[in-house]
């Protein structure tokens, strides 16, 4: 399995077995420590309402399962958060539960 379906199909059970009701479609892979903004990864909102994370991976696997959970936990709380995100104490607590919960199984299914 490439490394992006992984990816993409960790990410989805971890959406189902949150509770979240709307998928990741995609994921995009940047080879790099970050993106012109110094991000590590973003959550996107298609214009036909489909989620995509873009993840930059030249960094340990530790550092990119954090993106990923990070990302997951916009995604959680749906797509209004995903037109504006923000960082308050209600994503501080799905982020944390997330990261506890799920870093070491999305970090393990990563290369290294």
């Amino acid at each position: 399995m490439r490394w992006r379906d992984l990816i993409l199909e960790v990410a989805n059970e971890i959406i189902r077995l949150e509770g979240g009701t709307v998928p990741v479609t995609d994921i995009r892979i940047v080879p790099a420590q970050t993106f012109f903004d110094m991000s590590h990864g973003t959550t996107i909102l298609e214009e036909n309402g489909d989620i995509a994370l873009r993840v930059a991976v030249d960094r340990p696997p530790a550092e990119v399962g954090d993106t990923i959970i990070h990302e997951l936990a916009h995604v959680l709380l749906g797509r209004e958060h995903i037109d504006n995100p923000d960082h308050g104490p209600r994503f501080q607590e799905i982020y944390e539960r997330l990261k506890k919960k799920y870093l070491d199984t999305v970090t393990g299914d990563l290369p290294p």
